[in-house]
This record gives C-alpha cells, sequence and structure tokens, in this order.
C-alpha cells in the first residue's frame, strides 16, 4: 500500500496523514477478505459429514 500513502503524500496530505490513509485502506482491503473467506467457512464446516448406517445382517434361515 505504498503506492497509496505515496499518492496521499504528493497530493499535499501530511506523512502522518498519509501514512494513515495507507494503512486504513490496507485494513479494508483485509476486512473485506477476512469477510469472503468466512461464508465458505461457514457452509463448509457446518455440513455434517455424510456416514453410511452400517446394515444390520439379515439372520440365517435355520429352518431344516
Amino acid at each position: 500500500m505504498a503506492s497509496r500513502t505515496d499518492a496521499l503524500t504528493v497530493a499535499g496530505h501530511s506523512a502522518a496523514s498519509a501514512l494513515t490513509g495507507g494503512f486504513r485502506l490496507a485494513f479494508v482491503v483485509g476486512a473485506g477478505l477476512v469477510a469472503t473467506a468466512i461464508v465458505p467457512a461457514v457452509v463448509i464446516l457446518r455440513r455434517p459429514a455424510a456416514v453410511a448406517e452400517p446394515q444390520a445382517a439379515e439372520p440365517a434361515n435355520t429352518a431344516a
């Protein structure tokens, strides 16, 4: 985000203001990425695992 800080400095902002603007942009981008990652994480982690139930063996026909 150094280009954002440089652009703000060239535009006449003080060094402290330019640095704050650069960090603010980086924070917003990071927060957006986290918000975007939460959606698939919730969907994937909430999905119950498909567990195959064992089938009971049929009793052997022992009629003789």
